[in-house]
């Protein structure tokens, strides 16, 4: 598979700034992502179920659709298992902390980890 096209839709990777490795930190992202961020920022500037007017609701539709498509893309048969958290270190501590792991548990890992994984 030709990767090329793939890293043109990356405007860091077109200024070719060299390789990189940090995304633990900061994750390049494609030129979809940035104009999906705009877009967010725009035209979604309130927060999905928490409110009942209009721009919340549109929030809610959307974060539902994406849900949707999430299943039908991977294959599940529930929507609602899909979770959003704003990065990967929010996602490891709230999976963390939902293990109810208690004093004297031990969980193994390696010093090659991302420090924010170390809860």
């Amino acid at each position: 598979m030709d990767m090329e096209p793939f890293r043109q839709d990356f405007p860091t990777i077109r200024k070719k700034v060299g390789i990189y490795l940090d995304s633990a930190c900061q994750t390049l992202r494609p030129d979809q992502v940035i104009r999906a961020m705009d877009e967010y920022y725009e035209d979604y500037p309130a927060c999905g179920g928490r409110s009942v007017h209009a721009m919340a609701t549109k929030v809610s539709l959307a974060i539902d659709d994406t849900r949707s498509e999430l299943a039908s893309f991977f294959g599940t048969s529930d929507p609602e298992c899909y979770v959003f958290t704003k990065n990967t270190t929010e996602g490891i501590n709230t999976a963390a902390f939902g293990l109810g792991l208690k004093k004297g548990d031990v969980v193994v890992t390696t010093d090659a980890e991302h420090n924010s994984n170390h809860v």
